[in-house]
């Protein structure tokens, strides 16, 4: 959407560490539990979502005195946009702050702006699990700490950006997706890591090996040692033992087919899947029963429920918080996005019909909408032949008296014994003599 700036040179870089563990996010809860969980199906929801929310593509508009919107294409808050900062583009920025949204429910900006109250020249999306809040009696806001393993940086309120999801426990802290659908997660979990132990293991069978009597240390050993060397890892899964000198089996535990393995991730995976609301069909899932029309209605509903609420709350973001920092009236000057839900083609074709053949539609503003040029004669409006005038309307009806309507009767039933050459007394006076 941005072309690409020049470089520009930056003094000042946000410190980066993979080794902090700071505890609480916002000063209460565990840290990044969220970010832990970015993996299997989580993966699969936040990618989706955040890949699309990344095509948001804006539009800077200027209001005018008549009262009528022209775009922008020169401005320094296109150049911000651009370039966010030396490490990111755009579109980078767009899939981390979403990231961060889906998994944590709170996505900080850290706006690096030279020189205080000015234009700012960076935007340094930041974990939220390593920002605190530090809190005023007076202003509720005194600022945020960043911390950065044994580093800890205090940033002003006016220079960070506060993203985040609704949490109706929390103020500063917002609630992720990922904490809503915990118990879906945490079973499909326990479900894969189970698998894979299963299949990792196989020599655990879950259940005992005894003999009648009393068993010497020498034997205990003898026949672990055998057991593990013959059913134990990889490879050596689910043989058949064979035992002896007087030894029983017990199974103790319970199978795949036992704990209904197959049904039990389904289930979890259509659960995290709505709760995301993202269609199983836009991962790739079809379960045999998708067609393309239906693929097509998922993608539709998908981006219409899903993406574009997401991409209208990061535009309000942009309109709020960033041009404000450039002395911007958001009154007169205001980003809007296209709208990403694809068109109806069915419902689009059947609505050109109706128009054109009704008249209510001329084939130039059938042209227009779909983005082509204008034909010769093409703002005619057109109609079938067979659509003519039914007459106009009557202004008024004058009542007839009881007593013409006796005569009026009269008339006719002399009329219709009469012979057939005569002329109906209505018809008379239509008649020239």
């Amino acid at each position: 959407m941005f072309r690409k700036a020049a470089p520009q040179k930056q003094d000042h870089i946000p410190l980066v560490s993979s080794l902090d563990t700071v505890g609480g996010i916002f000063n209460k809860g565990p840290a990044g539990e969220g970010l832990d969980e970015y993996r299997g199906w989580v993966y699969a929801c936040v990618r989706a979502i955040s890949e699309k929310v990344s095509t948001l593509e804006l539009t800077l508009n200027q209001r005018m005195t008549d009262g009528t919107t022209e775009p922008v294409t020169e401005h320094p808050v296109l150049d911000l946009l651009r370039d966010v900062n030396p490490f990111m583009t755009w579109r980078d920025l767009l899939v981390t702050t979403q990231s961060y949204l889906e998994l944590e429910g709170t996505a900080p900006w850290w706006v690096y702006r030279p020189k205080a109250g000015g234009p700012p020249e960076a935007i340094w999306p930041i974990r939220p699990d390593h920002v605190s809040v530090i809190p005023d009696p007076v202003k509720v806001l005194a600022g945020f700490v960043y911390k950065l393993g044994n580093q800890t940086i205090k940033i002003d309120p006016e220079n960070m950006v506060l993203i985040k999801e609704f949490n109706p426990k929390e103020l500063f802290k917002g609630l992720g997706t990922t904490y809503a659908a915990a118990s879906a997660i945490n079973a499909d979990n326990y479900a894969r890591d189970w698998n894979r132990d299963f299949f990792k293991n196989g020599a655990r069978v879950d259940g005992i090996i005894y003999k009648d009597g009393n068993m010497t240390q020498a034997e205990y050993k003898e026949i672990k040692d055998k057991w593990r060397d013959q059913y134990q890892g990889l490879g050596k899964s689910h043989r058949t033992a064979v035992l002896g000198g007087g030894l029983k089996y017990e199974a103790m535990g319970m199978s795949q087919a036992d704990m209904d393995f197959v049904n039990l991730r389904t289930f979890s995976r259509d659960e995290i899947l709505a709760l995301y609301r993202v269609p199983k069909t836009v991962l790739g899932v079809t379960d045999g029963t998708a067609t393309r029309a239906t693929a097509e209605t998922t993608e539709y509903v998908f981006m219409k429920e899903t993406i574009k609420p997401k991409m209208q709350k990061l535009v309000e973001i942009l309109n709020e918080y960033i041009l404000p920092m450039y002395g911007i009236d958001t009154d007169e000057m205001f980003f809007t996005f296209t709208d990403p839900v694809p068109q109806n083609q069915e419902l689009a074709l059947q609505k050109y019909a109706n128009g054109l053949v009704n008249g209510w539609m001329s084939p130039n503003e059938v042209r227009s909408l779909e983005g082509l040029p204008p034909v010769e004669n093409g703002d005619a409006v057109m109609t079938t032949f067979s659509a003519v005038p039914l007459g106009e309307p009557v202004k008024s009806v004058r009542r007839i008296a009881p007593k013409s309507k006796m005569l009026i009767q009269g008339s006719l039933v002399q009329w219709l014994r009469a012979p057939r050459q005569s002329v109906s007394p209505l018809a008379a006076p239509f008649i020239s003599s």
